[in-house]
């Protein structure tokens, strides 16, 4: 029983991915519908309110709910910004639409976000769904075979050694002590893993709910999560003509996650005080210190815009390449730990009947 629920729940997470996949592409939908708008100077509420017949149930409604907060005269990004209509779009779109509007770039801003929103959901569409079928596989067949052993085999072998008077080597007690634990304990375990789960799906959607990202310790395994996304911004405010610290001073207020509100605040005090404003970018390690010189160098030129996209683009491949690795990495690991698995299974039955032979013989 305890392993047909386990089972369950682990297909469930594969389904669940597969879902939100498909949730994101309306997401993804619901954008390029506003950059259209926004773009060709269409009413955005009567766009967003055909938009909303396509869906039913409660994204259709909060579509409805966001064009007639536009129609009563409510601005995109204040209404885009509020809790019910903040996940109608990816966040790379709510963030462009919040700081464009403030900084007189909401056109291109927006074209630039639905670009890269399109780039990251094409790429990411496959390589996680079948990174999560696939983990999904190769641990379901390796909970299928150990529990026949431990149910079925292990048992008889048991009673055979007991008949004949052998002594079981430490090997085999120890798988016998493993299947014993894991059949008396193993309920135990699956419903403190269910309570676990369920709190950290509870706290994600309140935090969302909150406009809160939950990134946490990745800021200390990748600093420069969100420096795609900060640079292309100010890439489109550069070719635009835009003040650049105008344009940080409104993604230090609208940015999802708190530790880079924090660090975008900081470069405007430094840059207020008169620093660089790229070697602030570096003191809080959004850039490196080759990027932090090409920016440097770009900067006096008309060339500031294009090297802020340039670099953001090959960051967000750099970024990408790095995703992959671990992903292959971690598809070896899985098969060494499965061999490693069918050692001791082959160690806890073939060392014992090798003993009961000698014995007999």
């Amino acid at each position: 029983m305890f392993w047909f629920v386990f089972l369950t729940v682990l297909m469930i997470a594969v389904i669940a991915v597969g879902v939100w996949k498909a949730i994101s592409g309306r997401r993804l939908s619901t954008l390029w519908i506003m950059e259209t708008a926004i773009r060709n100077d269409l009413p955005l509420d009567e766009v967003i309110e055909g938009h909303a017949y396509e869906f039913r149930g409660k994204r259709g409604r909060r579509l409805l709910g966001l064009s007639r907060a536009l129609r009563e005269g409510e601005e995109l990004s204040h209404a885009i910004s509020r809790r019910p209509y903040r996940n109608l779009v990816p966040e790379e779109g709510r963030l462009a639409i919040n700081v464009g509007s403030e900084s007189g770039t909401l056109s291109p801003a927006v074209q630039d976000a639905l670009a890269l929103a399109t780039i990251r959901f094409e790429r990411n569409r496959q390589q996680h769904t079948f990174s999560a079928l696939y983990l999904a596989t190769v641990i379901s067949v390796i909970i299928l075979q150990v529990s026949f052993l431990m149910v079925y085999i292990i048992p008889k072998l048991k009673e055979i050694f007991s008949d004949f008077g052998v002594q079981l080597p430490r090997t085999t007690i120890g798988f016998i002590g493993l299947a014993n634990a894991l059949t008396s304990y193993g309920p135990l375990w699956l419903l403190c893993g269910l309570v676990v789960l369920l709190d950290v799906i509870r706290r994600f959607f309140q935090r969302r709910k909150r406009g809160i990202a939950m990134y946490g310790f990745f800021h200390w395994i990748n600093p420069q999560i969100f420096t795609v996304d900060i640079l292309r911004l100010l890439g489109v405010a550069a070719a635009e003509g835009k003040p650049l610290l105008s344009t940080i001073e409104a993604l230090a207020r609208h940015h999802n996650d708190s530790t880079i509100r924090h660090k975008l605040k900081r470069i405007v005090r430094d840059a207020q005080q008169g620093d660089n404003l790229w070697d602030s970018f570096h003191r809080v390690q959004l850039i490196d210190v080759w990027q932090t010189g090409v920016l440097k160098t770009a900067e006096p030129t008309l060339l500031l815009g294009d090297s802020l996209k340039r670099l953001a683009d090959e960051l967000d491949l750099e970024q990408n390449h790095r995703h992959q690795l671990r992903r292959e990495a971690l598809r070896p690991l899985v098969i060494i730990a499965l061999g490693v698995c069918v050692l001791w299974t082959a160690l806890a039955f073939f060392v014992p009947l090798v003993k009961l032979i000698g014995d007999i013989g």
